[in-house]
């Protein structure tokens, strides 16, 4: 992006094991070569990025916003973006062992391939749409929601 060229000056200057690879088509297999996926975010939609990096195996360590929360389903090493540290002390704690990384690894592939999966998508697409009386009992969160079923004309409140 347009920053390319100022973030490279400066991860030289500083010697970062850093390498900034711009769009890829091949995402999947340049993610399995590191050991975690790093994401620092004030406000997402979906985290499409983070999802890849789930399908592929990979540990999270994400700032702490409820969407990245209820992505992993709260199965990552979260860091407040208010504490400019806390990143800095998780990941000494994960270099000196005291956090296992493969745990949330394999926690974030299960839960990508959940997610990902053709029938399980369905099957919510279809609870969501033609019956959503039951869906909302279930997820109240989504009351606000008007649901439009066919045939069916909306009413004004």
């Amino acid at each position: 992006g347009p920053l390319h060229d100022e973030l490279q000056q400066e991860i030289e200057k500083n010697k970062l094991n850093i390498k900034l690879c711009g769009v890829r088509e091949d995402i999947h297999n340049v993610l399995r070569q590191y050991d975690a996926f790093i994401m620092s975010s004030v406000f997402e939609g979906q985290p499409i990025s983070l999802l890849e990096a789930m399908a592929s195996g990979m540990p999270a360590i994400l700032s702490d916003i409820p969407v990245l929360r209820e992505v992993t389903n709260n199965k990552a090493i979260y860091y407040s973006l208010n504490n400019g540290d806390d990143l800095v002390q998780k990941i000494n704690a994960l270099l000196n062992g005291q956090i296992n990384l493969d745990e949330f690894a394999q926690s974030n592939f299960d839960r990508a391939k959940r997610i990902a999966d053709k029938e399980n998508y369905m099957n919510t697409l279809h609870r969501l749409y033609l019956k959503p009386e039951i869906y909302r009992v279930k997820h109240p969160s989504i009351s606000l929601v008007k649901v439009l079923l066919p045939g069916i004309s909306a009413k004004a409140s």
